[in-house]
């Protein structure tokens, strides 16, 4: 699936390239267009959106709390902000109202607080709990969409619907920490180690909705700022603990702001 994917995508590219000089005939502004952008977004809804939310930053506290036992975790990976993407677009301006694009994201969170699912036993004298810890996340989605201006350009205002693929992959740890009883009948910390990795990877389909706003800057170039929305559907596995397996979508909200040169 993957190399048909990439084969629809170099073939779309190529047909935007071959198209150019005709669409210039009939428009007195560039018709091809490239660009980057980065900006911020969230994941969003159910379990999915808790485990892989905004967070920017700030050490990563993630709150452990069980009935007989409280304090706080800190991991290693600090201050950095999560999710973090960058956009690459490529675009053929049709008309004054419409505007065929293809969109691609590299998206990491590197910080996700996964549900611990915990399980407590004893082995000799120390007492032990197992959890699910050091999620990671990396997506990358193709989108083809049409961007529509109501206004014939004069606002820059768009509106944008589209349908595209995901690679999404998934890492995440299961792990047991030992514990045993103070002089003050507190629990001390005594190690960690590795119970097992889960990692996954899968393609799912799914939709692209957004509106925004472009602007000129110099005589090639153009800024815009775009809210965008994108949902797609995983197939589940229950069988596995990561949440790409479990969950029925993976909702995205971005506020994004790119840079565009013309041709």
């Amino acid at each position: 699936m993957k190399n048909k994917n990439n084969t629809f995508i170099i073939f779309l590219l190529l047909l935007i390239l071959s198209y150019t000089p005709l669409y210039s005939q009939f428009n007195n502004y560039p018709s091809f267009y490239i660009g980057i952008g980065t900006g911020l977004q969230s994941y969003i809804g159910g379990d999915f959106g808790k485990a892989y939310s905004l967070r920017f930053f700030s050490r990563y506290n993630y709150d452990d709390d069980y009935y007989y036992y409280n304090r706080e975790y800190y991991n290693d990976n600090r201050d950095i902000i999560s999710p973090l993407g960058f956009d690459i677009n490529a675009g053929l301006n049709i008309s004054n109202h419409l505007a065929l694009e293809f969109e691609t994201s590299f998206i990491w969170h590197f910080h996700g607080w996964p549900d611990r699912q915990y399980e407590t036993g004893t082995i000799g004298n120390l007492d032990y709990i197992d959890k699910f810890d050091d999620s990671f996340l990396f997506a990358n989605p193709y989108i083809i969409s049409l961007k529509i201006y109501p206004f014939n350009r004069i606002l820059g205002l768009y509106l944008s619907t589209g349908f595209g693929w995901l690679y999404v992959k998934e890492k995440m740890d299961r792990v047991r920490e030992y514990y045993d009883y103070s002089y003050y009948n507190y629990y001390n910390y005594r190690y960690t180690y590795l119970i097992k990795t889960y990692s996954d990877s899968k393609w799912c389909t799914g939709f692209k909705l957004a509106i925004g706003l472009t602007f000129p800057t110099f005589e090639y170039l153009s800024g815009e700022i775009e809210l965008r929305y994108t949902n797609f559907y995983p197939e589940k596995n229950l069988s596995s603990p990561l949440l790409i397996n479990r969950v029925p979508n993976i909702g995205n909200i971005a506020l994004i702001s790119k840079l565009y040169l013309s041709f």
